[in-house]
């Protein structure tokens, strides 16, 4: 299954690759250059978060630790500022502790749960973000959110969702999960990666700001990174565990 696994992500990105060079051929080169610079880092991000969930939950535990810590030095930095006018202390405070209660659930499942839905969560986020540029950049003409997000299309999202539930479908035997389980996790799943997606884009729009920050080139911040998972991992999380799931994990 891992194999299979592995194939799948590569695939993912040989398509990326193409759907990257035929989406910018009529680019100029300095719009050629930042995407290219994107896509070389998403992948070797990918690969670092697939290689940790793969080693231990100590490791992929470790690493969302510091994804998390990050992440909410970025949002505090952003409300407080130059570029926001007029900082807002209950909105810094509210976002904090939403990324707190969100990094508790997350790191207590991660504890408390096979490595492997880790890395089955973050692939079908992986797959939802890839997919929805690799479609919108090729077929996007309809704008999703163009105050949120002015680059994300229907298009490109209907592709995203359609490739990221097969993701679900496909790799569910990693963790023994039947088939209606993966649609009890998976749905939810790619529902709440989108939701936090958005939700991000929203806190930037607010905060006049197009990354949370530099940190990960051609990617923004580790929040842009991570947005969709700190909100999907810890609700597929709680539904893996409600329905009982983990006992069937050796």
């Amino acid at each position: 299954m891992l194999f299979y696994l592995f194939a799948f992500i590569e695939i993912g990105f040989l398509t990326g690759f193409i759907g990257m060079y035929v989406g910018t051929l009529k680019k100029d080169i300095n719009e050629k250059k930042q995407r290219w610079v994107k896509f070389f880092f998403y992948f070797i991000i990918v690969h670092i978060v697939v290689l940790f969930a793969l080693m231990s939950k100590i490791y992929i535990t470790g690493l969302m630790i510091i994804v998390i810590l990050v992440s909410a030095f970025e949002f505090t930095r952003a409300w407080i500022s130059k570029k926001n006018t007029r900082p807002n202390t209950s909105i810094i405070i509210t976002g904090n502790l939403v990324l707190l209660i969100l990094s508790t659930s997350t790191i207590n499942i991660l504890l408390n749960t096979h490595h492997f839905l880790a890395l089955y969560v973050y692939t079908i986020i992986a797959v939802l973000d890839a997919y929805s540029q690799i479609f919108g950049q090729i077929f996007g003409r309809h704008k999703l959110a163009p105050r949120l997000s002015p680059n994300k299309t229907i298009e490109g999202l209907t592709g995203g969702i359609i490739a990221s539930f097969t993701a679900a479908l496909l790799f569910g035997p990693l963790i023994q999960l039947p088939l209606f389980s993966r649609l009890a996790i998976g749905l939810p799943v790619i529902i709440s990666g989108i939701a936090g997606d958005l939700l991000s884009s929203a806190f930037k729009r607010q905060c006049h700001i197009k990354d949370y920050s530099q940190f990960l080139p051609g990617q923004g911040g580790f929040l842009d990174r991570f947005n969709s998972f700190l909100l999907a991992y810890p609700i597929g999380g709680m539904i893996y565990l409600f329905m009982g799931l983990e006992q069937a994990l050796p």
